[in-house]
């Protein structure tokens, strides 16, 4: 986060304060703000200057319309369609059988010859037909040969050969004149022979080629008449259906329009078709398919159509000579005839039918689709188009398909599926130019291949360039979201499609400003660079160059959004260390380049300017960002000239150029370059257009006092830390009411400090605190006073100011737990001086201040552990007492521990008997609680164990209460001595249960009363008397034996008595216990156990006391029997020579608990 216009001044003086702890000042301070780049406020500048250029008014800029790119796309290619059908009538009428030219007129002039003889008139109707027929042959030789020059026509005219067209066209004139005279002349004899031999047996023959001659000349009606007299007169003739034949064709094509009757003319095909054996039976067929066809029936249509392919395919011979051509038109008229009225989802299963083969079906499919696709029929289209890619997902052809699928698509108007199939064409392209570029030159399917991407490329070109640029308009004037998305889409397939096209550098700029108005800013920009660098000097150059500016300026703003809090250098790394740039900030300064140095007055390049010089100060790159910051400002009149009238633009120069001036003091200020920042703020003064900011001014002002401040920092860098001080001091005399006076305090305090002037320290603290009542570093300042006493062993007076810091700031939400802290440290300081009523006092402000506090226990354990160490047993016994009372229910252990020290202390005060057994009877009620409560027993040793010891003590008191009989009745003198030794197991039994709870006063108790307990077996034995009537010799023998048995349980009596000697030196534990074992084997075991060696065995010391020295501050109550932890760094000097310092004062109670090994056994029990 940046730096705000106001920041500076903020950052360049920081107190060298920690901020958790007042003596951290005492401890130096890191450099200020190093790595530190801004605060919010520079942000929302930032973010406001940079939204109002994004929102500053762009020319909202879309493509031109072309009508030829409208008119090239709303072109519907239709199929061309003759619905007279393709075939012509000539071509399956009945053919005669020509003759070569020389040997036909060879024998016309024989029949000639024969004529002129005057042969027998029965004779000459034959003669005369042969004579015709060859007439007429010839008439149809000179007119086939006239039609064959119509090819060298069309090649003249192509050629743009007139003169060559000219002869040609002369040269068919006079073939088909000779054609029409040979005709003329045929006819001439039909109608002699007709006329003059009625009766003629060929007459049939006469009359079709009468008609077929009549029809030549296009004397069609003549013909008729003459096909209807052959109908009528010879109605079995074979030329029948070639007679209806004519009469279909008639109405169906050659009649005058008036006359022209569809439906007569289906009759007649019907007739003419009735031969099946017929040569033009399939011909008839093929023509009433096209009848219905006129008749709009199209179904009916398909049928007929469908019935000469099936023919063909069944009994070909029906079909005529011409069967093949006939099958191949019926296909393509039947795909005509299904396409009026068929759907293209079924068309694949009813093609199947009649398709020749696989290619077939895909040929008679592609028509289908042609015909939906120039009648408008678009949904049609776009399945049978699908179907065509199924079917063959390998053709080169798809991307044809595809194209015209889009087209389709748009004229439906789902814009949604339109860009859905421009994927889809995008992905055809691919895969077919990947085919391509797989084919080596010279490969014919190359040639094909290209073919097939040409047919393509206008279509898809055209297509998607008027569909994006229609969209575009209709989303300028709609500003609808998803136009605007769609039209995007459209624009990136065309530019994927067709990069090299001379029309894409126009829509490569409207493709960027697409990307631009949908917020894809990097898209966007890297669409306007690629426009600036294809044509530098080109129309959309500048607009380019601009945007590509504002597009990666949003990107990077979007990048730092995103990136927020992730980009500052990691940490233990140099925060001022140059960081790479991350690419996106380096595209936007390489745009800002690019229009820089292409349109240096342009009206942006202000802007561009600053954003470089920001970019390069936000990844450290100080060295040239700082010069340009600087020469920044000095541009500031050329800027505003380049701003011109432009309100918006001017403001926007003065912001930025105050900025800059920010920015580049703010990089001093990184840097810790004190000396450059006071000499750029001086020189800034100079600038009225600086200087007429009032807020910048007083930044300037702030700026000069607080690097003077800085400036101190000189000398404590070099460790003179009195003269820092001295200075700290002569700051706040001259800057009495600088925002920074009680910092200058603070660290003229903390320099004399580190100079060891304490007493000083101490004064400037008391200063700091007394003068500036309302300074937030009050608070560090009394603690350290307490700690700067603490460490001189003024432990009275740390006490105090940690009291005075309780009083003011315990109800102080920012200090309340300091205040806490201060409390309980008074309280310590308290104790170690020996003042424990005060100590007490703290302790009891503290649990009523802090009645919820996780310490509170503790601190209540405390002061009855405070009082007892003070030796006053009364208060002890009275707070020992009232805290087993207060934490039973929370605590019941220590409860428990509580009430049985309060117990001791009484035994201790020598309180009566009473009160004793009192005392007692409670401990033992609790006692027997805490055991039905399943809690732990580690944790309550001490009272269960006084417990158990009394109830031992009654075992024992059983177990002496036992004699031995005298052995003058053996059996009773037997059985009282086995009673002893078996009173004798369960003292042992009750006193090991007792050591079992491992309290080290009563384990060594128990030991010794195991010791006695064996003792008393040894004394009971030896007392036993002789029995009566034994002589001297025989009493002394007697007693010798009594002796010798009783040594063994004389030595588990000493054995018992040595163990409590060694538990006790483990324990650290010396009682009266201890003393009576010690007294025992000084009597036993006199050798070992000398009178005197208990002056040369190491002394047990319990307690011992002395003047108590301060140990820092200790910010936690430690648990029982745990040293106090001193928070680091608070810790004193060490202490004079000659001093004794105590340990640390322990609120844990006096005799210390420990973990005990009674592996030795239980003392030697019999």
């Amino acid at each position: 986060m940046k730096r705000s216009v106001c920041a500076v001044a903020a950052a360049l003086t920081t107190v060298l304060l920690f901020a958790d702890g007042a003596v951290a000042d005492d401890k130096g301070a890191p450099p200020a703000n190093k790595g530190d780049k801004g605060n919010k406020l520079d942000a929302d500048v930032e973010k406001k200057l940079s939204d109002a250029w994004k929102d500053e008014k762009r020319d909202i800029r879309a493509p031109e319309l072309k009508e030829e790119d409208k008119a090239a796309f709303e072109k519907r290619e239709k199929v061309d369609v003759d619905k007279s059908g393709a075939l012509a009538y000539e071509n399956f009428r009945r053919a005669k059988q020509l003759q070569i030219q020389a040997k036909r007129l060879q024998l016309i002039g024989d029949l000639d010859s024969i004529l002129k003889q005057n042969p027998p008139e029965a004779d000459k109707p034959d003669l005369l037909f042969q004579k015709a027929e060859f007439f007429l042959e010839e008439a149809q030789f000179h007119f086939f040969e006239g039609m064959e020059l119509d090819s060298k026509i069309a090649e003249a005219l192509d050629k743009g050969n007139d003169a060559q067209v000219l002869s040609a066209q002369e040269e068919k004139d006079k073939f088909l004149d000779v054609s029409k005279k040979w005709g003329g002349d045929a006819l001439k004899i039909y109608e002699t022979i007709e006329r003059k031999y009625p009766k003629y047996e060929r007459m049939p023959d006469v009359l079709y080629s009468m008609g077929q001659a009549y029809w030549d000349r296009n004397d069609h009606k003549k013909a008729l008449v003459v096909y209807r007299r052959l109908i009528r007169d010879f109605p079995k003739s074979q030329y029948i259906p070639d007679a209806w034949l004519a009469f279909g064709e008639f109405y169906f094509q050659h009649a005058p329009d008036e006359e022209k009757d569809v439906k007569k003319a289906l009759d007649a095909y019907v007739e003419a078709a009735k031969n099946e054996q017929s040569q033009i039976f399939g011909y008839a067929t093929y023509k009433q398919g096209w009848c219905h066809y006129n008749l709009t029936r199209f179904d009916k249509a398909t049928e007929k159509f469908k019935e000469v392919i099936l023919y063909s395919q069944v009994d070909a011979a029906k079909l005529g000579s011409r069967g093949i051509g006939l099958a191949k038109e019926a296909r393509k008229d039947y795909v005509l005839a299904y396409a009026q009225w068929g759907s293209g989802d079924r068309a694949p299963a009813e093609f199947k039918q009649v398709a020749e083969d696989a290619n077939n079906l895909r040929q008679m499919l592609e028509r289908l689709a042609d015909i939906y696709y120039g009648d408008g029929k678009d949904r049609d289209a776009i399945i049978t188009y699908q179907t065509l890619m199924k079917l063959a997902p390998e053709s080169t052809k798809n991307p044809l398909y595809q194209g015209k699928i889009v087209k389709l698509a748009s004229r439906i108007g789902e814009k949604r599926q339109v860009v859905g199939q421009a994927r889809k064409l995008l992905d055809e392209y691919k895969r077919v130019r990947n085919i391509n570029a797989a084919l080596k030159d010279g490969d014919p399917k190359k040639d094909e291949v290209n073919a097939d991407l040409r047919a393509a490329d206008d279509l898809s070109d055209n297509t998607l360039r008027y569909l994006a640029t229609t969209w575009h308009n209709e989303a300028k004037k709609t500003l609808q979201t998803e136009t605007f998305e769609y039209s995007y889409e459209l624009y990136g397939d065309y530019l994927d499609l067709f990069p090299g096209r001379k029309e894409s550098y126009e829509m490569r700029f409207f493709y960027a400003e697409l990307l631009f108005r949908l917020e894809k800013f990097e898209q966007a920009g890297e669409q306007y660079v690629k426009v600036y660098l294809a044509d530098k000097k080109g129309k959309w150059a500048e607009p380019s160059a601009e945007e590509a500016v504002r597009s990666y300026d949003e990107v990077v703003k979007d990048f730092d959004r995103a990136n927020k809090g992730k980009t500052a250098a990691a940490p233990g790394a140099d925060p001022l260390k140059e960081r790479p740039i991350p690419e996106v900030k380096m595209k936007l300064i390489a745009a800002s380049k690019n229009f820089i140095e292409a349109y240096p007055k342009g009206k942006i390049s202000t802007e561009a300017e600053y954003k470089i010089a920001r970019i390069l100060w936000e990844y450290n790159y100080f060295k040239d960002s700082t010069p340009r910051f600087l020469e920044f400002v000095d541009k500031y009149p050329e800027h505003m000239k380049i701003a011109g009238n432009d309100a918006a633009g001017k403001e926007r120069v003065e912001a930025r150029t105050i900025q800059a001036a920010n920015l580049a003091l703010d990089t001093y200020a990184q840097l810790e370059d004190h000396e450059n920042i006071n000499k750029t703020a001086r020189s800034f003064l100079r600038y009225p257009y600086l200087t007429k900011n009032e807020d910048f001014l007083k930044v300037l002002k702030e700026v000069i006092e607080n690097s003077s401040f800085k400036l101190i920092q000189r000398y404590e860098n070099e460790k003179q830390w009195d003269e820092a001080a001295k200075r700290y001091l002569a700051f706040t005399d001259e800057f009495p009411k600088s925002v920074y006076a009680d910092k200058a305090l603070a660290n003229a305090a903390a320099t004399f400090t580190r100079a060891g002037q304490l007493d000083r320290a101490i004064k400037v603290r008391i200063r700091l605190v007394n003068e500036f009542k309302d300074s937030p570093l009050v608070p560090d300042q009394m603690f350290a006073v307490a700690a700067t006493f603490e460490q001189i062993v003024a432990y009275k007076d740390a006490a105090a100011w940690l009291e005075k810091f309780h009083e003011k700031y315990a109800k102080d939400p920012a200090n309340k737990d300091r205040a806490k802290d201060a409390l309980f440290n008074a309280s310590i300081y308290r104790h170690g001086t020996g003042d424990t009523k005060r100590a007490v006092a703290d302790r009891e402000l503290y649990l009523k201040t802090y009645p919820d506090a996780k310490d509170a226990e503790d601190v209540s354990y405390s002061i009855a552990t405070a009082w007892e160490e003070s030796l006053n047993y009364k208060k002890a016994v009275e707070a020992y007492d009232a805290f087993a009372d207060k934490w039973r229910k929370k605590d019941p252990a220590r409860a428990l521990n509580a009430q049985y020290k309060a117990l001791r202390l009484r035994e201790k005060a020598r309180a009566g008997k009473t009160e004793l057994e009192k005392a007692f009877r409670g401990v033992e009620i609790q006692s027997s609680q805490y055991r039905r409560s399943g809690k732990p027993l580690d944790d309550v040793g001490d009272p269960l164990a006084l417990v158990a010891f009394r109830n031992a003590d009654e075992v024992l008191k059983k177990y002496k209460s036992l004699k031995i009989a005298k052995p003058d009745k053996p059996a009773e003198f037997k059985k009282t001595l086995e009673q002893k030794r078996k009173a004798k197991e369960a003292v042992d039994g009750a006193y090991l249960e007792v050591v079992k709870l491992k309290s080290a006063e009563w384990a060594v108790a128990s030991l010794f009363r195991n010791g006695e307990a064996t003792a008393d077996l040894v004394n009971a034995i030896l007392t036993v008397p002789p029995p009566k009537g034994l002589t001297d010799e025989q009493s002394n023998l007697f007693k010798s034996k009594l002796e010798e048995q009783s040594l063994p349980i004389e030595e588990a009596a000493a054995n018992y008595m040595v163990l409590c000697l060694d538990k006790s030196a483990e324990f650290a534990v010396f009682n009266e216990w201890t003393r009576k074992c010690l007294s025992y084997l000084e009597e036993h075991r006199p050798n070992t156990y000398p009178k005197s060696s208990i002056e040369q065995r190491d002394k047990i010391v319990v307690t011992t006391r002395v003047p108590e020295a301060g140990q820092g501050m200790i910010l936690e109550i430690p648990k029982t029997g745990e040293k106090p932890k001193v928070d680091a760094g608070t810790a004193p000097p060490p202490p004079p020579d000659g001093l004794r310092v105590s340990a640390p004062p322990s609120t844990a109670p006096v005799a210390d608990k420990g973990t005990m090994d009674f592996s030795e056994g239980d003392g030697g029990s019999q």
